[in-house]
């Protein structure tokens, strides 16, 4: 469901936002969690999407030193909170959230959105 979800969203965006101007691909940060199914989505995509991974915080720092993706998605919402207080966020959407409970060594999903 998580897959699906991300999919929709990033197609949503992809196609919302437009293409960048180099090589006329959708410039994307992305969390290091990410990895392995947004690139399984750009191969779908015929790699339209310029894919950066690396950890969210390290990708906001890259943005508040000049970077500009045409897509930024954070595993931390508070990095998204920095940027848009530095003014440096267009419009942003919450498009996943997932609450884990860790008890008793095992990872339980509680809610999607």
């Amino acid at each position: 469901m998580k897959k699906i979800i991300l999919f929709l969203a990033v197609i949503v965006l992809i196609f919302s936002n437009g293409c960048a101007k180099e090589e006329n691909k959708t410039s994307v940060y992305a969390a290091a969690s990410l990895t392995e199914v947004l690139d399984e989505y750009n191969n779908l995509l015929d790699k339209k999407m310029n894919l950066n991974f690396d950890s969210s915080t390290r990708l906001r720092i890259q943005i508040e030193n000049g970077a500009e993706p045409d897509i930024y998605l954070s595993a931390i919402k508070k990095n998204i909170d920095i940027l848009k207080e530095k003014n440096l966020v267009k419009d942003s959407k919450e498009i996943l959230k997932i609450e884990w409970l860790l008890s008793h060594l095992k990872i339980v999903r509680l809610k999607a959105l």
